[in-house]
């Protein structure tokens, strides 16, 4: 009887093991305590995650200007069978570029001989991206927003240079003209429109000729704000090889007197 009865025993002992583990895991899951643990813990590493992508530097990437782009150099080209290393001239109006950019003088700079760049937004003549363009004859940044001429120091064939309508003020004109020293070839300059070039002599010919008194009165009866007067005889002066400035022949007299 002893031996019948001990195999139910052991069973049911182990059964009741078994359901009290069970109701335990069953009312820990359950039960107000834990789940305040669970949620504590989440907040606790969701915290930690924000921490870190607040005190994680961006990793994006700096603005940068739109320049040149081989896309846009090859449907241009389209007069040379869209070859871009053998261009000799280009024209770029109207495209929003910022800057000119190391592209133009890698692939065609030994080629190109005309730059057409009028009405963008470029806003500075960059050394790095004219360095290369040492064939370039003919420059045309019109209506853009340059502020200093730079940049064309090696351009030994620079013969004309197109600055109309740009920032090119009194106090960088120094540098710029000296600048352009270096380009033993140029031959036309246009600056007009430029603050340090306002001024037009037909316009207010008593600040050339009178005292402080007509000066005052020719500023009154100029068209446009006031420039700097002795810019042109100046620029005039400093480029001995300058032929034509804002459209106009440099003759001899002229010359003479920016001299003095």
């Amino acid at each position: 009887r002893r031996q019948n009865t001990f195999p139910f025993i052991v069973v049911k002992k182990l059964s009741c093991r078994r359901h009290e583990r069970i109701t335990n895991n069953t009312n820990h899951r359950y039960s107000p305590q834990a789940n305040t643990n669970v949620n504590v813990n989440a907040n606790t590493n969701a915290n930690t995650k924000t921490a870190r992508a607040m005190t994680t530097p961006s990793l994006s990437p700096p603005p940068t200007h739109r320049a040149i782009t081989l896309p846009l150099l090859r449907k241009r080209s389209e007069h040379n069978d869209n070859l871009v290393s053998t261009l000799e001239e280009l024209a770029l109006h109207q495209e929003e570029l910022q800057a000119i950019g190391p592209l133009l003088g890698r692939t065609c700079g030994k080629t190109l001989k005309i730059l057409l760049l009028p009405n963008n937004v470029i806003d500075r003549m960059d050394p790095r991206d004219l360095k290369f363009l040492k064939r370039l004859e003919y420059l045309n940044l019109a209506l853009n927003n340059v502020r200093k001429i730079e940049g064309v120091e090696g351009m030994e064939w620079l013969r004309k240079l197109d600055l109309t309508l740009n920032f090119v003020g009194v106090e960088d004109l120094e540098e710029s003209v000296d600048n352009l020293r270096e380009c033993g070839s140029l031959e036309e300059l246009f600056l007009v429109g430029n603050p340090c070039m306002m001024v037009e002599e037909e316009e207010c010919k008593d600040m050339r000729e009178g005292g402080e008194k007509e000066a005052k009165e020719g500023h009154k009866n100029c068209k446009r704000p006031m420039g700097w007067v002795g810019c042109r005889a100046y620029i005039i002066a400093k480029l001995p090889n300058l032929k034509v400035l804002d459209g106009k022949e440099i003759k001899r007299s002229e010359r003479i007197a920016a001299m003095q």
